[in-house]
């Protein structure tokens, strides 16, 4: 497991679901990671979209993923001319 969903109130640990708040306390999960190393060069060398970041995402199976073909959109800077 990646990660796993800790509740903030009580530490009650949860299971990867599709829940947000706590069942026995009803404050809101935080989302733990697993504490590992993730490769740079693994990032650098992927594909040039948001699931490059994929091992660092809540999501279990590849097969679950969506893809608008969006990210990856280079920031330029802004030059205010008055």
């Amino acid at each position: 497991m990646k990660f796993e969903l800790v509740c903030k109130e009580c530490s009650t640990a949860y299971e990867p679901a599709k829940i947000s708040i706590c069942e026995r306390c009803l404050a809101p999960l935080d989302l733990i990671y697993e504490n590992r190393k993730i490769e740079k060069h693994s990032l650098e060398i992927s594909d040039r979209t948001i699931w490059r970041y994929f091992e660092l995402l809540p999501i279990e199976d590849k097969n679950n993923i969506v893809d608008l073909g969006s990210g990856f959109t280079p920031l330029l800077k802004y030059k205010l001319s008055c």
